[in-house]
């Protein structure tokens, strides 16, 4: 019996003389996540690609696409950004500058009639409706529909697949990560841009909108490693101006059914304090007879992905 440790350790010893310097996988790509969430070849590839750059007995980097190493959530999905992800950001980015170039007009125009104080007021009710509203969304996304949904699917797809494999957000260009609430945006805040001329409601509709189409790019930062952050975006996660990862962790620990707002954050600690999204379940569940998948547990589907 004592001859099995040291077989044991000689087996090991050869096979690490025989394996290949491989570089640790980057900690951002698990953030959040188990190892054994990704398959075997994923973690193997992702262990060799160093998120894209292979390093293998000090030979040169290689840069690969993310999509090389890391497998979307479903056939046909990317994690980097097409002239399209690129087009729809540049749209939706180009009418809340419009908004701000009317807001300025108006204000110049009124002879200090404007209020600074309400204008700062209204922004910052824009920031925490919105953060509010990221909370509902994420919810009302996380616990029902699945990929076939009308008009939301994809992105129902996206937040119940995200519980399976966290890391993938990280690993998402910021127009492919921006795309779709750019695209859903876009028509509000063109209303806000050719209808509204009072300053307050426009102050409002253009930060509140702002923050409801950044939300995602938001949320990736609150599943980055510190290290991997811009200085400025871990500063305005210390100050708790956006939402910080310590506290989005919470939400990732199953049932999944508290800390769904996303932008600041701010109105989580209230909501699960009263049991708004709990109370909301049970009135669904009251109406229809549905069953948010915090009830079920139910997993996420991954289609086949073909290498």
């Amino acid at each position: 019996m004592r001859a099995i440790p040291v077989i044991l350790l000689s087996l090991r010893a050869a096979a690490a003389l025989r394996a290949p310097h491989l570089q640790p996988l980057p900690p951002r790509s698990l953030r959040f996540s188990s190892p054994m969430a990704m398959s075997p070849n994923e973690l193997s590839d992702a262990r060799a690609s160093g998120s894209g750059a292979v390093v293998s007995n000090n030979a040169a980097a290689t840069r690969k696409p993310a999509t090389a190493y890391f497998k979307p959530l479903q056939p046909g999905d990317l994690l980097e950004s097409t002239p399209f992800h690129r087009a729809s950001c540049a749209a939706a980015a180009t009418a809340l500058l419009a908004c701000v170039a009317k807001l300025v007009a108006i204000v110049g125009g009124s002879a200090g009639a404007v209020s600074p104080l309400g204008l700062a007021l209204a922004a910052l009710v824009g920031i925490e409706f919105a953060d509010f509203g990221s909370g509902c969304y994420h919810f009302g996304c996380d616990n029902y529909g699945n990929r076939d949904f009308p008009v939301f699917g994809k992105q129902i797809e996206a937040f119940q697949g995200h519980h399976e494999r966290p890391w993938t957000i990280t690993h998402r260009e910021t127009c492919n990560n921006l795309h779709q609430p750019s695209l859903a945006g876009l028509p509000v805040v063109l209303f806000f841009l050719g209808a509204v001329s009072n300053p307050y409601w426009l102050t409002w509709g253009a930060v509140a909108m702002a923050c409801i189409i950044s939300c995602q790019e938001l949320h990736k930062w609150s599943h980055t490693l510190r290290s991997d952050c811009h200085p400025v975006v871990a500063a305005l996660q210390d100050a708790g101006l956006i939402v910080n990862p310590k506290a989005h962790l919470a939400h990732h620990r199953s049932p999944f059914d508290i800390r769904y707002c996303i932008v600041t954050g701010h109105c989580n600690g209230l909501l699960d304090r009263l049991g708004f999204f709990g109370w909301v379940e049970r009135l669904v569940h009251r109406l229809n007879g549905v069953k948010p998948r915090s009830w079920t547990l139910e997993r996420f589907e991954f289609a086949e992905v073909s290498d």
